[in-house]
């Protein structure tokens, strides 16, 4: 039988969800494989790789640094991540965003599956769907940044701890590992703040069903993720830390009044439309008349509902939150959606039916004309790179140290010069820089020295090259 044919059944329902997942490894290689080797890293990537690299060449793997400056912005488990794939593929940009590309392939596979349990091969089949296709994925799915690898954490957590109160059995000791080890890793990841997603959705589950034995256990999970964390800072923090971690935590000061309302309200927006257009599936069996027409078992979905929600209302409160924060409830999103889409598909009349086979193309159809414009996206695809040759092509053979002086630093361009063999450092001022050598800077010069190339980075920062003594 074609492939064609097999996910077919699938959808009918009449399989056993095998090409189901075939078809979800497809769809993932299509939307999010194409050019991830071929454009330029961008945004936080330069930075993090930085760092992983740091870790592999000078062996600071609680405490990496990046350009010679330590480095305690995020916790380091992407950094080590991101330091394993290359030392098993060498330094590109496609074994830098392999852990995050394998991340969305878990994420897609965790939705299928639980979302195939529970409704059927149909709905896990529209909840990978969802999942691959919704704005939070599709735009950090090939990005070498923690948000998605935070997001399939915290649902591969949930995930487990569901599956094991489904088999109304004691929980074993492989599977409490499992699930307190990706806790663990969420917390090593961004910080304490993702764990809240687990935890408050996992404590409302609880509380919605009484099972009121089962709070401890959750307390001793949040206890090691939180220990994990509280540790690695404990190892690493310095005086002049603690801007960092306050900027990790988000433990900031409160805005005005007008300025925090203003940031409720486009977190708010932002963040459904991050959710569309799944989110009009997932909302779907809010109707208590549309779960009696369709025959939805509300109970199925309460879990994912609450994991969603419990975290996302809480954090849109939250003076310094962005939209970003509530990645993690994609997944359950996703499955709400993959339930719901196909509840409404059986039951619905033949509207319902059009209306879901038009959202599906539709939102496959603005992701394939975002790919087919991406080769014409230079900002992404060679900026980057130019900048750096640019600010590289009057060295050439030269290894006398490139030293860059702020403000203004743009950490992927620093990559491609350290990739090239010209690694750079940061100095604070004119004071520590000592010739001969190659200085960087958007900034004024020090007096007696002369300008060997200039180039235009991100925002129209204008970078110039000076050579400080003679050469090597």
């Amino acid at each position: 039988m074609k492939v064609r044919q097999r996910i077919e059944a699938a959808l009918a329902g009449g399989d056993d969800g095998r090409w189901g997942v075939v078809a979800v490894v497809a769809l993932w290689g299509l939307l999010l494989l194409p050019f991830a080797g071929t454009r330029s890293l961008y945004y936080e990537e330069g930075r993090y790789t930085l760092a992983a690299l740091d870790m592999l060449q000078d062996g600071h793997w609680l405490r990496p640094e990046v350009l010679g400056q330590g480095f305690v912005e995020k916790p380091p488990m992407l950094y080590w991540l991101v330091a394993s794939a290359i030392s098993l593929g060498g330094v590109s940009e496609w074994v830098v965003r392999a852990p995050t590309l394998l991340a969305a392939l878990l994420g897609a596979l965790l939705v299928e599956s639980e979302t195939r349990r529970r409704g059927g091969a149909r709905a896990g089949l529209l909840g990978a769907v969802a999942f691959l296709l919704s704005p939070y994925v599709f735009a950090s799915g090939a990005r070498a940044e923690p948000d998605l690898l935070v997001s399939v954490a915290s649902f591969g957590a949930f995930f487990l701890w569901l599956e094991s109160r489904g088999t109304g059995q004691r929980t074993s000791v492989p599977r409490w590992i499992a699930t307190a080890g990706l806790l663990v890793a969420t917390a090593l990841l961004k910080g304490p703040l993702p764990l809240a997603y687990f935890g408050i959705g996992a404590c409302l589950v609880v509380v919605s069903e009484r099972r009121w034995r089962e709070l401890p256990g959750l307390a001793l999970l949040g206890g090691i993720a939180l220990s994990s964390f509280a540790a690695w800072a404990f190892v690493v923090y310095q005086p002049g830390d603690a801007a960092a971690f306050r900027d990790m935590t988000r433990t900031g000061g409160w805005p005005p009044l007008a300025a925090y309302l203003t940031g409720v309200v486009r977190f708010a927006g932002e963040t459904v439309a991050h959710f569309l257009p799944w989110l009009a599936l997932a909302a779907l069996p809010l109707s208590r008349a549309w779960r009696r027409h369709a025959g939805f078992d509300g109970n199925v979905a309460r879990p994912f509902a609450l994991y969603a929600v419990g975290c996302t209302v809480p954090l849109a409160l939250w003076p310094h939150a962005v939209a970003r924060y509530a990645m993690p409830a994609m997944p359950a999103v996703a499955v709400l959606a993959g339930l719901a889409g196909a509840a409404a598909w059986r039951a619905g009349p033949p509207a319902v039916r059009t209306a879901i086979r038009f959202l599906v193309p539709a939102a496959f159809a603005v992701r394939l004309v975002w790919l087919a414009a991406i080769p014409l996206d230079r900002a992404r695809n060679e900026d980057t790179r130019r900048l750096a040759e640019t600010l590289a092509s009057p060295m050439r053979t030269s290894r006398d140290p490139v030293l860059i002086l702020g403000p203004a630093i743009d950490f992927n361009a620093a990559f491609y010069l350290q990739r090239a063999g010209h690694p750079p450092r940061v100095v604070r001022g004119p004071g520590e820089v000592v010739p001969p050598a190659w200085l960087i800077t958007a900034a004024p010069p020090p007096p007696g020295v002369r300008e060997e190339a200039r180039a235009t980075g991100r925002r129209g920062v204008v970078y110039r090259v000076y050579r400080v003594g003679d050469p090597d």
